[in-house]
């Protein structure tokens, strides 16, 4: 997924907007999905800026969808439990049994000593908390894939944002792709040797790449720490701005 949003950053249509005009379309449009009283509001903000990213910015609409469905995945899972209730004390039966939109359900569910229940207050809650992710993660999403990382951290270091963190932010990001990298080729270089022809040698192979993994990545970060040393690091990683248009 992360190796898309990177290769989408660089390749799309928008790559040469300004940053600082995609950022701020994006607050405002993350604003109005968060804080927006309505549902529909923050679904109509994500479907647009799916739209916006597929035909302006020339992202497949797949590649969009199929990274979006990874966090809202999540974030599903992370909403249903707001509309139930765990209680131990016995529902007086006053819960009606039809609720928000009409959509019916059993008012509680006896679980040894708890109820499990469902209120009109909680799915109404929970449905809004989900619309108002799920309408933020696409607008979020679509900073992402319209604006590469290097760019977005030119614009935090006009914004006066310390050194030091977006030395962090750049080296943790690369370093995603070292994890990646290195993951990927051990796996390679197990299944060339049949590490993965049953499940006996799967596990195996599994443990062994990740007893290495960590080592592995610490020799890395280590080698890249050398190579900025070798060429004049000292405290700041200073990179040349690129002109572009601003719209």
């Amino acid at each position: 997924m992360m190796l898309a949003i990177d290769h989408w950053a660089w390749a799309n249509a928008w790559r040469d907007r300004s940053p600082a005009l995609k950022t701020g379309v994006t607050l405002a449009a993350l604003a109005m999905a968060v804080f927006s009283p309505w549902p529909a509001v923050p679904v109509m903000i994500g479907l647009a800026t799916a739209l916006a990213v597929t035909y302006g910015a020339k992202i497949p609409a797949k590649v969009f969808w199929r990274i979006w469905l990874v966090p809202a995945a999540f974030l599903l899972v992370g909403t249903v439990t707001v509309a139930f209730s765990l209680s131990t004390a016995v529902p007086d039966g006053s819960v009606p049994t039809e609720g928000v939109w009409g959509l019916p359900w059993a008012p509680s569910l006896q679980l040894g000593p708890l109820y499990l229940t469902v209120t009109p207050q909680g799915m109404e809650q929970a449905l809004t908390l989900l619309a108002r992710a799920m309408g933020a993660t696409a607008v979020s999403l679509a900073l992402m894939l319209t604006t590469p990382m290097v760019d977005v951290l030119m614009l935090l270091r006009s914004w006066r944002m310390p050194p030091l963190v977006l030395d962090l932010m750049l080296l943790v990001y690369r370093f995603i792709f070292v994890l990646f990298e290195t993951t990927e080729s051990m796996y390679r270089s197990q299944e060339a040797r049949l590490g993965y022809a049953s499940w006996r040698y799967g596990r195996r192979s599994v443990g062994i790449l990740a007893a290495n993994l960590l080592l592995r990545s610490f020799l890395r970060a280590q080698a890249l720490y050398v190579a900025l040393a070798a060429r004049g690091y000292h405290d700041e990683l200073r990179v040349l701005p690129r002109r572009r248009s601003a719209g």
